[in-house]
């Protein structure tokens, strides 16, 4: 019994650990999209730009690393919102064609009925 309560207990303060800096680091993010600051704008510049990192490229990096980080998020959700969309819509797709066949299987199967039954008479 104490061995599952000490478990448990290290399970919780890890979750409780992990979900503390992983809010920390969308707090982080969310102020880069407003206000990238130097060290990541020089980061990326880093990757995109082969001059030098002066104070006055900074500033003129500033403003297109703040639209391309906004940028790349919005696409991202655009992109999971279509695909999202694109699956509804196919599922509604699919869930149609099975009615309309149920329905197809039923008016042919009911048809078949009413034939037997003016046989019979």
């Amino acid at each position: 019994m104490t061995l599952y309560v000490t478990f448990q207990t290290g399970f919780l303060k890890s979750k409780a650990l992990e979900l503390k800096y992983t809010n920390k680091i969308k707090e982080f993010l969310n102020s880069l999209r407003s206000e990238p600051v130097d060290s990541f704008v020089e980061y990326m510049m880093s990757q995109i730009f082969d001059g030098k990192r002066t104070r006055k490229a900074v500033d003129m990096f500033r403003p297109i690393v703040k639209r391309g980080f906004n940028q790349y998020i919005n696409d991202n959700i655009r992109d999971t919102l279509k695909n999202a969309i694109d699956s509804q819509t196919v599922s509604a797709a699919e869930t149609t064609s099975d009615i309309k066949q149920a329905l197809d299987t039923t008016i042919s199967e009911a048809q078949i009925g009413d034939i037997g039954c003016s046989f019979a008479r």
